[in-house]
């Protein structure tokens, strides 16, 4: 990625980066790459690194400068120590990196390296790799080996702005890395935040005037059961970006009136295939474009099918997905209107079935949240011996609400608006909803 040290340079005494209330510039950044790569120099005879930490401005320094030295990189962050090791060995991490007082903390991997074809193919180019890991909420994580050069190559056009992005998805998401080398190609300067809460990430908004605020359904409608909206100062907020799961319409309708003057855009990616390129149809619709021309796209009986330029070269410890000369099944249903625009209608693995009928939770969950009593909902299938599952609502009600008054209004309100096969049979109220650190909806555990 020679394309973007280039521009770090010239990008000079830019704020890269604000962390902990402390500015660093692009010349800083640009200094402790250089003296990251002579530390790594020590280790030329290792070739998979991991990065256990989440964004710093060091974490990022040591990202660019493995890269830049060809290596491939497994971020990971995790508190479970049982996880990583199952992620160093699946990865067949040689070192680990870690950060104490900021200085970077070198620990070997003591384990028998066998060969690995997909490594072999981005050494052969001279490229550096990234190794991410899926969820694993349909099973075990996959492994995910990416060409780190090719994944970013279609940024290298990116014209400078001076733009304040929050890096609110993970270091090992790759979403939260798409945002990353975004803000780093164009000069713009990233805020680290040190938690992601909603209150602070409100007073982070206030405090930096963050102009770029790229975050989950489920975090939005967080901010506004919190009224963050209401606390903090958001005005500086130019563009929201939502993805990794479906935005229930209703809770658009409610951000797009606590922020008229902000733009909505869904984004849209997987991590088998990279971040693809995407315009709304408007900041009201969840319609949306995929454009650009280093990504493909059709609809295979109703299923999301991609193929990209910077897709995977494979999982390490599962079966080629790709089908049909490289088109990856996303597992999204969507619906396609005219001049080529799609909605996510529901992920295929969370479909209710039942007695054969079809309910995609999320269009529940959207009837569900047009009530104003109701600040969230989860919706998800539970067994059931007669018709196979039976549909159940996790809602959390606004304080000062008869529960029992509301559950009747919750089932009169679902009888006008949906077919009786998606009307929940359950409905559970509870405190709150339970989400994971990427701040999405567990609906296979029912919140």
């Amino acid at each position: 990625m020679d394309w973007l040290l280039s521009k770090i340079n010239n990008y000079d005494r830019n704020i890269f980066c604000v962390y902990k209330d402390t500015a660093f510039s692009y010349a800083w950044l640009l200094q402790r790459v250089n003296l990251f790569e002579s530390m790594i120099n020590n280790y030329d005879d290792k070739s998979v690194f991991s990065i256990q930490s989440d964004y710093t401005p060091d974490s990022i320094a040591m990202l660019i400068a493995l890269a830049k030295k060809r290596k491939l990189i497994v971020p990971i962050i995790s508190n479970v120590a049982d996880e990583i090791k199952e992620k160093i060995s699946m990865s067949q991490c040689e070192m680990i990196i870690k950060f104490k007082n900021e200085d970077p903390v070198y620990e070997p991997v003591e384990s028998e390296q066998s060969s690995n074809v997909l490594y072999e193919q981005i050494q052969a180019k001279g490229h550096s790799g990234l190794v991410l890991f899926s969820s694993g909420s349909t099973g075990d994580p996959k492994a995910i080996v990416q060409d780190l050069d090719i994944l970013t190559e279609s940024l290298r056009s990116r014209k400078p702005r001076n733009l304040k992005f929050l890096v609110f998805l993970l270091f090992d998401h790759i979403g939260g890395l798409n945002t990353l080398f975004n803000a780093l190609s164009m000069g713009a300067t990233v805020i680290v935040p040190g938690d992601r809460e909603p209150d602070y990430i409100g007073n982070l908004i206030e405090k930096h005037e963050i102009t770029l605020l790229p975050t989950s359904p489920t975090f939005l409608n967080l901010m506004l059961i919190s009224e963050t909206y209401k606390n903090y100062d958001l005005s500086s907020l130019k563009l929201i970006t939502y993805g990794t799961e479906p935005m229930p319409e209703s809770l658009l309708r409610r951000l797009r009136k606590v922020f008229p003057g902000v733009r909505f855009l869904q984004t849209y990616g997987t991590t088998e295939t990279g971040i693809a390129t995407t315009s709304s149809k408007s900041s009201d619709s969840l319609y949306m474009k995929i454009e650009g021309s280093h990504m493909q796209w059709k609809v295979v009986d109703g299923e999301l099918w991609l193929k990209s330029d910077a897709q995977m070269l494979g999982y390490i410890n599962d079966n080629d997905p790709f089908v049909e000369n490289g088109w990856f099944p996303t597992g999204d249903i969507v619906e396609v209107i005219e001049d080529s625009y799609i909605k996510i209608v529901g992920r295929e693995n969370e479909i209710i079935n039942v007695g054969g009928q079809k309910v995609f939770p999320a269009e529940v969950e959207n009837v569900i949240l047009e009530l104003d009593v109701v600040l969230d909902a989860v919706v998800y299938g539970e067994d059931n011996p007669i018709t196979g599952q039976i549909v159940t609502a996790k809602i959390v009600l606004m304080n000062e609400v008869d529960k029992d008054d509301l559950v009747k209004k919750i089932r009169f309100h679902c009888k006008d608006r949906l077919e009786k096969y998606k009307r929940p049979i359950k409905i559970k109220i509870v405190d709150k909803l339970y989400y994971g650190t990427r701040f999405k909806k567990k609906r296979s555990y029912g919140g």
